[in-house]
């Protein structure tokens, strides 16, 4: 199963917005103005130069690489960020725990952005042992098991993501974005959240999706072939739904 950058990004959309740390000091003035009047494409790399030059003046500044990485990210160049946020990482000994977690968090996303998902998990990992219920390192680590494609693994983590963000429905948006990523067709997705059921077989979202997914498989002419599925995980759903 392959996954192109376009069903990383379609997953990314709801759990990895880049955390920047920079302070607006260390970005280029016009920048001050970034919220109000969003500056143009050129503006930006623009920008981009005048934070690489400041790279080379300060070297060991892991404010200026969190800068540059956070305008990269905007700009859409993800192996730029990389670059960055692998230079940021190496200067920032004097950063509080969760900040430091923060630029864990960053790089591991880039890793996966850059299809390089086997050396994000080391920066989960070192994330994780810093805040272990942080929303964006789980969402992360959900889109790390499924490029790997390991369901079992996926399943776990989305619990605690779900568990840890009641307030939003994760098992619908995760199946949502993984299907807008057309790079998984639907019997390849059911798999994911028939584990996730076996994992929180109390949740009502995690029953709902599944028969949603399960519907899903079959042209409307067809659904009658999965009919019983489909009813069975809807009942388990009003079943379990907080009262």
């Amino acid at each position: 199963m392959k996954f192109s950058i376009v069903f990383l990004l379609a997953v990314f959309l709801f759990i990895c917005v880049p955390q920047s740390l920079a302070k607006i000091d260390s970005l280029p003035p016009s920048y001050n103005e970034f919220d109000q009047t969003p500056p143009t494409d050129d503006k930006k790399r623009e920008m981009l130069r005048t934070l690489k030059q400041r790279a080379k003046e300060n070297p060991q500044d892991p404010k200026i690489y969190d800068a540059m990485a956070f305008m990269s990210d905007d700009l859409g160049d993800y192996e730029k960020e990389l670059w960055a946020l692998e230079n940021q990482v190496k200067y920032i000994s004097g950063y509080d725990q969760e900040s430091k977690a923060t630029v864990y968090q960053n790089l591991a996303r880039m890793y996966i952005i850059n299809k390089r998902a086997d050396e994000a998990k080391p920066w989960l990992e070192k994330s994780d042992a810093i805040d272990p219920a942080s929303q964006f390192a789980l969402g992360h680590w959900v889109t790390y098991y499924i490029v790997k494609d390991d369901s079992p693994a996926m399943a776990k983590k989305l619990k605690a993501f779900a568990d840890a963000a009641p307030e939003r429905d994760i098992y619908y948006e995760t199946y949502l974005y993984i299907m807008d990523g057309k790079d998984m067709t639907p019997p390849e997705a059911i798999k994911f959240f028939e584990e996730a059921v076996k994992v929180d077989p109390k949740s009502a979202k995690a029953h709902r999706t599944l028969a949603a997914a399960l519907r899903n498989l079959n042209p409307f002419n067809k659904v009658t072939e999965r009919f019983d599925q489909v009813m069975a995980h809807l009942k388990e759903a009003i079943r379990f739904e907080p009262k």
